[in-house]
């Protein structure tokens, strides 16, 4: 069972991931329509 610490961090990392996805993505596929990863 995760900890409420780890269960912050994980939830902080998938922010930041989604986030980073949202921001790159695009550029990394030449500026095509990428869906939404939410």
């Amino acid at each position: 069972m995760e900890s409420k610490r780890q269960q912050k961090m994980a939830s902080l990392l998938q922010q930041e991931l989604a986030q980073v996805l949202q921001r790159d993505l695009p550029h990394l596929f030449g500026g095509g329509l990428v869906p939404s990863i939410s």
